[in-house]
């Protein structure tokens, strides 16, 4: 008799078959059904998925902003640098409390520094409006952000800064650019997105 046989009667118990002895065909299937995903699960997945993407753009834009806002802070920083110390420079031995340096910043969103110079050819005066036809800025650079960044003075974002004129001391003196007061505000407040940044001139932070 073959062993296999004899001794589960022998200890009276009874095979069971195994899942390898079951048909092809029904493993498969029990395989196929062990391995799928229902229909909610794939829901849960492509939810978790979604709001995945959402944060990752919302962090993106955030990060971008930002940035956009402390190239700003640098950028008004450089200007009111250069314009200060080209006013100190006095190319043009200005006396008294002239205006030697205007820094400003146009509708077009665009930085300048523009200088009083009467010893170039020809010589050149500082211009009626920020980005005027026929006045060449000694240095001017698109403001981060463009038109999505505001330039404001500290405290609020009611009052825009457009502009600033130096002596030839570098202080700031009265002038006026397309019928606005030139200002020199301590602090200014720039806003990128649903954020700002408050900057001082003398630190730029």
């Amino acid at each position: 008799m073959n062993l296999l046989l004899w001794l589960p009667r022998t200890l009276g118990c009874q095979l069971r078959p195994t899942l390898n002895s079951q048909p092809k065909h029904q493993r498969s299937s029990r395989g196929d059904r062990m391995r799928g995903l229902t229909l909610v699960e794939m829901m849960v997945v492509v939810a978790l998925l979604a709001i995945a993407a959402g944060m990752g753009t919302y962090l993106s834009a955030d990060f971008l902003h930002k940035a956009d806002r402390r190239e700003a802070r640098d950028q008004l920083t450089t200007g009111y640098r250069k314009a200060k110390s080209l006013a100190m420079r006095n190319v043009s031995a200005l006396t008294g409390n002239t205006n030697a340096t205007l820094l400003c910043l146009g509708s077009d969103q665009v930085l300048r520094v523009y200088v009083f110079d009467n010893t170039a050819s020809p010589a050149t005066a500082l211009p009626s409006s920020c980005g005027a036809v026929g006045t060449v800025p000694v240095w001017s650079t698109q403001l981060a952000g463009g038109s999505a960044t505001g330039v404001f003075h500290a405290g609020g974002e009611t009052v825009p800064w457009s502009c600033m004129t130096f002596n030839r001391w570098g202080r700031f003196v009265a002038h006026s650019l397309n019928s606005v007061s030139c200002t020199h505000p301590e602090e200014l407040r720039i806003k990128r997105g649903n954020a700002y940044l408050e900057m001082s001139w003398l630190s730029g932070l």
